[in-house]
């Protein structure tokens, strides 16, 4: 069997989430701003608005499911680290 710890992957998917979440959350804001200012109409807000929160939830998701992941992969190599296999790095290869 062979188990190798996530961490490169958890910390993409880390990544890739928060940048998703910044690029919308900032535009977001934005178009409230400007509906503050009346500058934009009320379905422009509520877009802004709901997208917001669609954004958030949808980052919160993919934190909890990257580091589900990468606890995971930590479980499978403690579960294999006393067993007598052998190691190569971040590997475990059962003999």
């Amino acid at each position: 069997m062979l188990a190798e710890l996530a961490s490169t992957d958890y910390k993409i998917q880390l990544d890739v989430a928060e940048a998703e979440y910044q690029g919308i959350k900032a535009e977001a804001e934005r178009l409230m701003a400007l509906y503050k200012e009346n500058v934009t109409t009320p379905n422009v807000n509520d877009k802004a608005v709901y997208g917001l929160r669609q954004i958030t939830v949808k980052y919160t998701s993919k934190i909890k499911c990257a580091e589900a992941s990468f606890q995971f992969a930590r479980d499978v190599y403690g579960r294999y680290a006393g067993s007598g296999n052998q190691f190569s790095g971040s590997r475990i290869y059962s003999q």
